[in-house]
């Protein structure tokens, strides 16, 4: 039997000792019916990863759209599952044919497939779309798939990830979702899947790779802004605002991170504190330095020409701003991030890239590579408890944030067919 959650926000990770090959896994919960689940492996050698919407790699600043209905509404609700207040979507500032956001991926980049979601907060999404590429922002070429104009068909509802997988994978650096039909409003979350560059995957915070367990911290404001919120993206339901919020404002804070295993380490993303339902609070760290460590006990700071390295931090509550080190990576299990410079209070979430283990990537419940009809259970209290709730993370403003059993006994279980061996 496995070790499961104490609370309704804590991650558990658990690692099987022998590794199975199939292509469905169902748990089974021990007299317990509420369940968010990953599943972890090797996708990314399939060129099936996230390339960053969903896990915060790909950066607020590489993102654009034609128009965005108000600031509230703007193309940094775009990411896949995202329940930031107080909208959860990218919504068009019109509703015609000539809208689209638009992600630079930063380089040219293989993607094999696009996924989205309509808005979290009410009921408009995209029915159906095109996509367009290029690598210069000049030239732009729409999809094409037997010899015309490819059209996808996306969501029938606010709630579900619909995910469409390209026949002919495409090279590109800049890409385009243009909507061509919507429900009452065009209003999308998306997410792009391909091969990254090696050795820049998250390893776990955004995914839940990473253990609650595997995460520490000098100090915590009280345990309502405890580290284990410092996860990048992380958002509450309640009424409480969501980061890890440091006791004191000093330089002897930090938030520790154990990615499990010694690994190289590429890069680190960094958010503030998100508001909540009262719209409090601007808090967020400016900047920081890195500490790192394969043992836990020495510990280096990560330097420049014999400098420790000061990296720019946020200048806002949601942005996403990821910081490489310049001469490649450093060989670690434990990171700490070290906030030098603050706005309000020392208030952070995080993330950290590098090479993941080989074959503990996820598989999809989390990115929405996954399917919602690829995930099946016993029983469902009600539709607004389902197994389209079952995503580990998943946060949503209307309804269940779980997939909820219609029964509390051991013949409940949740099944994820990964369609494919």
């Amino acid at each position: 039997m496995f070790g499961l959650p104490t609370d309704m926000l804590l991650v558990v990770a658990t690692v099987l000792v022998v590794s199975v090959n199939g292509n469905t896994i169902r748990a089974k919960p021990p007299l317990r019916k509420v369940i968010d689940t990953g599943v972890f492996s090797a996708n990314e050698l399939l060129c099936d990863a996230p390339l960053g919407l969903s896990t915060g790699f790909i950066g607020d600043s590489q993102l654009s759209a034609s128009s965005s209905y108000d600031s509230n509404h703007d193309i940094r609700n775009i990411r896949l599952t995202t329940t930031q207040r107080p909208v959860a979507a990218w919504c068009a500032g019109r509703n015609d044919v000539h809208q689209h956001v638009q992600v630079d991926f930063g380089k040219v980049t293989r993607v094999t497939g696009v996924a989205t979601q309509g808005r979290g907060d009410y009921p408009n999404w995209v029915t159906a779309y095109k996509i367009m590429y290029s690598n210069d922002k000049r030239v732009w070429k729409y999809y094409r798939e037997n010899n015309e104009d490819k059209e996808f068909s996306a969501n029938a509802e606010q709630f579900s990830v619909v995910r469409n997988n390209f026949a002919q994978a495409v090279s590109t650096r800049y890409i385009r979702i243009k909507p061509v039909s919507w429900h009452s409003h065009i209003s999308m979350r998306a997410e792009f899947f391909g091969c990254h560059k090696a050795c820049e995957s998250p390893l776990g915070m955004t995914t839940g790779a990473i253990a609650t367990s595997g995460l520490e911290s000098s100090s915590s404001y009280d345990d309502q802004y405890h580290q284990k919120f410092s996860r990048l993206n992380s958002i509450n339901l309640g009424p409480n605002s969501l980061a890890w919020c440091a006791a004191q404002n000093d330089q002897n804070q930090f938030l520790q991170i154990d990615i499990g295993y010694v690994t190289t380490v590429t890069a680190v993303a960094t958010q503030g504190r998100s508001k909540d339902i009262n719209n409090c609070c601007d808090q967020w760290v400016t900047s920081y330095s890195v500490q790192y460590s394969k043992d836990g006990y020495l510990w280096n700071y990560y330097e420049v020409h014999g400098n420790i390295k000061t990296f720019s931090g946020n200048s806002d509550n949601d942005g996403v701003v990821r910081n490489y080190f310049s001469d490649g990576a450093v060989s670690a299990r434990y990171i700490r991030i070290r906030p030098r410079t603050v706005h309000g209070h020392t208030s952070m979430r995080a993330e950290v890239y590098g090479c993941p283990k080989k074959c503990d990537l996820p598989l999809g419940m989390t990115t929405g590579a996954i399917a919602n009809h690829q995930v099946r259970s016993s029983s469902d209290y009600d539709h607004a408890h389902s197994t389209k709730f079952a995503r580990l993370t998943t946060t949503t403003l209307v309804g269940a944030s779980a997939w909820c059993a219609k029964r509390l006994d051991t013949n409940q279980w949740l099944q994820i067919n990964l369609g494919k061996v």
